[in-house]
């Protein structure tokens, strides 16, 4: 089943929510390809791509985090370590018995879960404190910041 991206999954920090859009691609192209009789033949590149794609993703969310002063960074930072395992199991699983349609499937069931349940319920709070810390920093600059500032690692 694709994963489909709708209003309920947007967590309203736009660049957060570009980069979980393009891992729900990345995760629909997947799933495309198995339905084209290919998936055991993409399942590395899509491995590869979200393994890359992720540290950045995940370095994004954990410099505003600490900008912010996110009080629950350590709990948010070890379920991405934890992602980080399971996506070290689907890359080992690969390297061992190599590309096939039962790890192609594997790997479109966990991704679906695991980021559609990170995003609904613990992305939406983290998001939640953000916005409320960026009005915050826009009511004492009189400023209009219309999006998270996260691009770089510098506060302003």
């Amino acid at each position: 089943m694709p994963l489909v991206w709708n209003k309920d999954l947007e967590i309203g920090i736009p660049e957060i929510d570009m980069q979980h859009r393009r891992i729900f691609t990345w995760m629909n192209a997947l799933l495309e390809q198995m339905r084209e009789g290919k998936g055991k033949y993409e399942v590395a590149r899509f491995l590869g791509h979200l393994g890359r794609y992720t540290e950045e993703h995940f370095a994004t969310e954990e410099r505003c985090m600490r900008r912010y002063g996110y009080a629950n960074i350590a709990l948010h930072m070890q379920l991405h370590d934890d992602f980080r395992a399971v996506l070290d199991h689907l890359q080992a699983r690969l390297k061992k018995e190599g590309a096939s349609t039962s790890l192609a499937l594997e790997t479109q069931k966990v991704m679906h879960e695991w980021w559609r349940s990170h995003i609904t319920e613990k992305d939406t709070v983290l998001a939640g404190f953000l916005r409320e810390k960026i009005a915050e920093e826009q009511k004492k600059s009189g400023l209009s910041l219309p999006q998270l500032p996260v691009t770089s690692g510098q506060a302003p």
